[in-house]
């Protein structure tokens, strides 16, 4: 009876320290958000988040948060622009269509165009960042693995989906936990999917080298 109640206080105690974290890890994203003036700070910021998540995703939980994030925050915060300048770009123009094309007649056809448009834009958005902390790309070639990851491994998307809809859910039925888990939430649940993809597609890889290698 002790041994089990020493368990379920390790388990307690263990979830609560990664709550403490995923906390603390979003009032950092929000605190650099903010002193990068928003616009210019949220790339960088989320880039640090998703470095951070990274880590965790591999139960590295002893890292060092704010000096990570901190470190790479600086590194990021122009290194990242032009991708951030892409992004923005892509959602700016799905985005106004939607809201200035007239439902109407055969524009209809137009809308449905880009209703699938932002479909594949929001499947790049769950991979970009995972893609872009444990790769070494260009700007463009981060966009196109994001794209082909997401089409090619439906089963990985659509747990990204689920989950994202279940945090949705989950933060518009609290609404005081945005603030504290509205980012660092799916930034771990989302790295975490995709490090267990990026691990089967590293193995299949080996695998496709060691064979070549022997024939």
């Amino acid at each position: 009876m002790m041994m089990e109640l020493s368990g379920l206080t390790s388990r307690i105690l263990t979830i609560c320290n990664v709550i403490v974290k995923l906390v603390y890890l979003n009032i950092l994203w929000l605190v650099f958000t903010v002193l990068g003036l928003g616009i210019f700070g949220v790339m960088p910021a989320t880039i640090s988040l998703y470095t951070v998540t990274r880590k965790w995703a591999r139960d590295e939980w002893d890292v060092p948060v704010f000096p990570l994030f901190w470190r790479t925050y600086r590194k990021e915060f122009f290194r990242s622009l032009p991708l951030a300048g892409v992004l923005f770009l892509i959602g700016a123009f799905i985005f106004i269509d939607l809201v200035i094309l007239p439902a109407e007649g055969v524009l209809n056809i137009f809308r449905v165009v880009l209703f699938v448009l932002g479909f594949l834009y929001l499947l790049i958005l769950f991979y970009i960042f995972p893609i872009y902390v444990h790769y070494q790309m260009k700007t463009m070639q981060y966009i196109k693995y994001a794209f082909s990851l997401g089409i090619s491994y439906p089963q990985y998307t659509l747990l990204m989906i689920v989950s994202a809809a279940i945090l949705f859910i989950g933060l518009i039925t609290f609404p005081s936990s945005i603030p504290l888990f509205a980012i660092s939430g799916p930034g771990y649940i989302f790295m975490w999917i995709a490090s267990r993809l990026f691990k089967r597609i590293d193995e299949k890889r080996l695998q496709l080298n060691e064979s070549t290698s022997l024939s």
